[in-house]
């Protein structure tokens, strides 16, 4: 190494030293500083006499001596390695230093040369440093972020992207859509829009962009996608950035549902309300002209007909009613003696003396839920068994079995009426339905039913064959086992 060109300026604040063979391993006691340049007496400020005085391992940081050994155990004969390591100079600032060594065997030296990086390795700390700023940013996003390669990709992912699909972020990378998205059409309106992004830079937005989640649910996501430059390569990546809007369109969905209840129930209930009422004042009418007893007398039990039709009307709307704004009190449900009230409050009915009732109640644990709903159910579901008997069955009969287990109760309602016609099937549970001309009722009960029964987080079935009987099925959870398990 010539340290003449040093002295002259050809390596510009190149620093250069030699040593002599360490017969005792590096740093060791032989070491001996033979010479160096200018630059290196002016970045740690000693003089040439002060050489033979210097402890070597003193000019380098004390966490890097390891790693300078290592490199140092490398060298064979002419061989050079290349490190980088911190040194403190005669200031007492911390340095960085990129350094080649080069070993003479024959000679016994070792040749060092290093430049100063400090400026490169302190905006590399700074680049860093607001990589790391950036990374967390995106994590404390709360919606999905992402970038795609030009082959689109994974490379980066926060933890809400992850989250979407159930995995790691570490799954992610490196790996495209046809490994998450299983369903072909939300896959080919992802690669679709990809490529729009890829090969025309054009920015790209999804409104409704429906992914199916591992679980088997649906996710409707509004996304955009945007041309990314990548600064490394040149290539054009894809920045994405998804919020997740399926509970706002499941809330439009329910309210558009709501809308749409709120005016069918307006029309009908001003229908069914005003029936009564006009039906009411015919009959009156006819009473204070009519002078025949026996039409009188007919006339006032038509009346009571109505007052009665309006009544049960008012009250299926007070249970409608309570059923969405009152909140669930859940208490120890006597089964037994909720049928048992409920048989004797319809013992006036229509057809309820010929209506043989079989009662079957399997309850080894306690049942919580809320008296009040469970109530309506067995009004509801009672009445409609009894009243929707057929005129020709001599045997009419109504079974109500109930099962009860830590987890549900399983609740059934078999009789052998009416029944119902298939083409009607699909919309006994629809508010103000009426499945038979024969229907006196207000068309609300079992459409109350199944409100009670969501209301409940239960489940509610229909079965039925036209002249030959109806199964009501309920699924209703045991709010006890569920607090216990909360717990």
């Amino acid at each position: 190494m010539d340290f003449e060109k040093g002295e002259k300026g050809q390596f510009k604040e190149e620093v250069f030293f030699n040593l002599s063979h360490d017969p005792m391993g590096f740093l060791g006691s032989a070491f001996t500083l033979l010479k160096v340049n200018r630059f290196f007496i002016q970045l740690f400020g000693i003089e040439n006499k002060e050489l033979s005085e210097i402890q070597f391992e003193k000019l380098f940081h004390l966490d890097d001596l390891k790693t300078i050994r290592g490199h140092f155990s490398q060298l064979s004969n002419g061989s050079t390695v290349s490190f980088e390591s911190r040194v403190f100079n005669a200031n007492q600032e911390l340095k960085w230093y990129s350094w080649r060594i080069i070993k003479d065997e024959n000679k016994g030296i070792y040749f060092f040369s290093g430049v100063d990086i400090t400026p490169y390795k302190t905006n590399q700390s700074v680049l860093e440093e607001h990589t790391e700023k950036l990374l967390k940013i995106i994590e404390l996003v709360p919606h999905p972020i992402f970038l795609k390669d030009s082959s689109a990709k994974y490379s980066i992912v926060n933890q809400a992207q992850a989250d979407l699909f159930s995995t790691t972020k570490n799954d992610f990378i490196g790996r495209d859509d046809n490994y998450f998205i299983k369903n072909e059409e939300e896959l080919k309106g992802v690669h679709a829009s990809d490529q729009v992004v890829l090969n025309k830079k054009k920015n790209i937005i999804l409104p409704e962009q429906v992914i199916t989640h591992p679980n088997g649910k649906k996710k409707i996501l509004y996304t955009s996608k945007i041309p990314f430059l990548s600064n490394v390569n040149g290539e054009v990546n894809i920045l994405g950035v998804s919020i997740d809007i399926t509970e706002i369109k499941n809330s439009e969905t329910e309210l558009r549902k709501i809308n749409f209840e709120l005016d069918s129930f307006v029309y009908h209930a001003s229908h069914d309300l005003k029936a009564p009422l006009c039906s009411l004042e015919g009959l009156f009418n006819l009473i204070n002209t009519e002078t025949d007893e026996e039409i009188r007398k007919k006339c006032v039990e038509e009346g009571l007909k109505s007052i009665k039709r309006l009544d049960v009307f008012i009250s299926d709307l007070t249970n409608l009613s309570r059923n969405n704004r009152m909140v669930i009190v859940p208490v120890d449900i006597k089964f037994k003696k909720i049928i048992k009230k409920t048989l004797t409050n319809f013992k006036y009915l229509k057809n309820s003396d010929q209506t043989k009732v079989s009662v079957q109640i399997d309850k080894k644990v306690k049942f919580y839920s809320d008296k009040n709903r469970i109530k309506i159910l067995f009004m509801n579901l009672i009445s409609n068994a009894i009243k929707y008997q057929r005129e020709d069955n001599d045997t009419p009969f109504l079974s109500i079995s109930v099962k009860v287990t830590e987890q549900q109760a399983e609740i059934e309602f078999r009789d052998n009426g009416i029944g119902i016609e298939e083409k009607y099937r699909s919309k006994v549970f629809d508010m103000f339905f009426r499945g038979t001309v024969l229907a006196t009722g207000s068309g609300l009960g079992l459409y109350i039913a199944k409100e009670v029964i969501l209301k409940l987080g239960g489940k509610i079935s229909l079965t039925s064959e036209e002249n030959i009987g109806t199964t009501v099925s309920l699924q209703i959870p045991n709010l006890l086992y569920q607090a216990n398990t909360n717990d």
